[in-house]
């Protein structure tokens, strides 16, 4: 995944969540587990499809010494 995805499932996730407040009658602790999901698969997704800059180098301890 990448920043990209990342805001693109935030703003998603938001637009699912007004969405489901106004349009259905989902108990409210289901709202969090919605908005998980939704932010996740879509995130996921999106940085599968779209391009971006995913900088995977000096993660480790071992690139560090």
């Amino acid at each position: 995944g990448h920043a990209n995805g990342a805001i693109l499932g935030i703003l998603c996730s938001a637009a699912i969540m007004i969405w489901v407040k106004s349009y259905t009658d989902i108990h409210i602790l289901l709202y969090g587990a919605i908005s998980l999901i939704s932010c996740f698969v879509i995130g996921y997704l999106a940085s599968l499809f779209i391009k971006g800059k995913s900088n995977t180098q000096g993660l480790t301890l071992f690139t560090k010494i």
